[in-house]
């Protein structure tokens, strides 16, 4: 009797096994797949949009995120102060496996045929993410500002800054002036 119990049961995990991580020609999800966790790939950004003392309304602002072959884009607008809100974004990846690739983030607005990168950057870590957060928060941009190069860094880790440029006052020091924003009206 033990013998049988013990039979079936062997097969009904071996059948699991199987099931799982047999391909037969279609794609079934490794276990390591089903197990994920959450990634932050921008919290949440705030911020106000001018043209020297002229606050810009109605204005379309576009934030790019982009990890691996992904892209995630979302639009915001300025309201009538020229504020805009970008509420936070986050994926899904596998706990087991490659790390999560390095990760692209882009907030940049297009004004009378003009391009503006009001954030650019390249991240590693989850923690540059929560460094950053602040900074994200408060993003105060002049349309007539030149793009500068920000390090951004986290007292935890001072030797491994986060490189920004933007034309915004992040209220950081600046490490160097890229090129000058050029208005052409």
């Amino acid at each position: 009797m033990r013998l049988i119990a013990f039979s079936l049961f062997c097969a009904g995990l071996l059948a699991c096994s199987v099931t799982l991580l047999g391909d037969f020609g279609q794609h079934r999800p490794l276990i390591s797949d089903l197990v994920t966790q959450s990634q932050t790939l921008s919290p949440q950004v705030k911020g106000k949009l001018a043209l020297g003392g002229s606050e810009l309304a109605n204005v379309e602002i576009t934030r790019t995120l982009s990890v691996g072959d992904q892209q995630f884009v979302s639009r915001a607008k300025t309201d009538s102060s020229g504020h805009f809100y970008f509420a936070p974004m986050t994926t899904e990846h596998p706990v087991f496996g490659e790390p999560p690739e390095r990760l692209w983030q882009d907030i940049s607005v297009r004004y009378q045929g003009q391009q503006y990168v009001l954030w650019y950057t390249a991240i590693d870590h989850e923690l540059d993410n929560f460094v950053l957060q602040e900074t994200l928060s408060q993003l105060q941009c002049n349309l007539l500002s030149a793009e500068n190069e920000f390090n951004i860094s986290d007292k935890r880790r001072p030797s491994l800054p986060v490189n920004v440029y933007s034309i915004c006052d992040l209220h950081v020091q600046k490490s160097a002036q890229k090129k000058a924003a050029v208005i052409s009206g």
